[in-house]
C-alpha cells in the first residue's frame, strides 16, 4: 500500500461522515483525478470505501493501516526474500533498484535493516 493510499484511510478514517473527493485532494495535497484512482485502487480486492454520489466517500469498514516504520520493514523483509529466493544465484544490485523503485541509498538502508 503506498503512502497516499494510507493517508486516503486514515483521514477518512478520522471523519464521520462522507467527505468529497475535494476535500481529500486538498488535505492529501493532490488533484481530485488523482483521488478518484487511489480510491478505486484501494477498493479493488476489498470495497474499503463507500461512495455516494453527491455526498462523497467514506470509510466502510476498519483497515489495518502500516505505520512507516512498518512499511520500511516490510519492503526490507519483501527484498531479503527476494534475494533468498534468487540464492544461490548472484543478485544484481542494479536490478533490485529497480525492481523495488529505490536509489541504491535507499537498497542500502533496507539492507542494513
Amino acid at each position: 500500500m503506498s503512502m497516499l493510499e494510507n493517508r486516503v484511510l486514515m483521514f477518512l478514517g478520522k471523519q464521520v461522515d462522507f467527505v468529497t473527493a475535494q476535500e481529500i485532494s486538498e488535505t492529501l495535497g493532490s488533484s481530485t483525478k488523482t483521488v478518484y484512482r487511489l480510491i478505486s485502487k484501494l477498493n479493488t480486492t476489498e470495497k474499503v470505501i463507500q461512495s455516494q454520489r453527491g455526498r462523497g466517500y467514506r470509510l466502510v469498514k476498519k483497515v489495518a493501516l502500516l505505520t512507516e516504520e512498518q512499511q520500511e520493514a516490510q519492503k526490507s523483509i519483501n527484498l531479503a526474500i527476494t534475494i533468498l529466493t534468487q540464492f544461490p544465484k548472484a543478485v544484481n544490485r542494479w536490478e533490485l533498484t529497480d525492481q523495488f523503485y529505490v536509489s541504491d541509498s535507499t537498497l542500502s538502508r533496507y539492507l542494513s535493516f
